[in-house]
């Protein structure tokens, strides 16, 4: 039961549709309230091709925090990569990738990411 509660993280996020609750452990978390979201969420990295500066980096998140069921979404310049927290019922990683190629950048393949950073 220890090792239960050792994998089990609450996070409460708080963000423009207002307050949702889930249970992370790996990769993947389930919902326990949230607006009008349900169901298995996700994380993936996506390299990101072009990125030269913050402006471009900022662009790639916000337009994939734009993407309906996204929960978070990190932009790293240093290893031009996007890691995206999404909702699995309302989005797919090709949308997110649609999103990235969308602004003129050439997203890869998302990657599941395993261990949180």
């Amino acid at each position: 039961m220890r090792a239960f509660w050792l994998v089990l993280v609450a996070i409460v996020v708080l963000g423009a549709g207002g307050l949702g609750v889930f249970f992370a452990g790996g990769n993947r978390a389930r919902v326990s309230a949230g607006p009008g979201v349900a169901g298995e969420t996700a994380t993936v990295r996506i390299p990101v091709q072009g990125m030269t500066c913050a402006v471009c980096a900022a662009s790639v998140r916000k337009a994939l925090e734009s993407v309906e069921g996204v929960w978070h979404t990190e932009v790293n310049l240093e290893r031009r990569e996007a890691r995206v927290q999404y909702g699995e019922a309302k989005v797919s990683p090709q949308q997110l990738v649609a999103a990235i190629n969308g602004l003129g950048y050439e997203a890869g393949l998302p990657v599941p990411d395993e261990a949180p950073r």
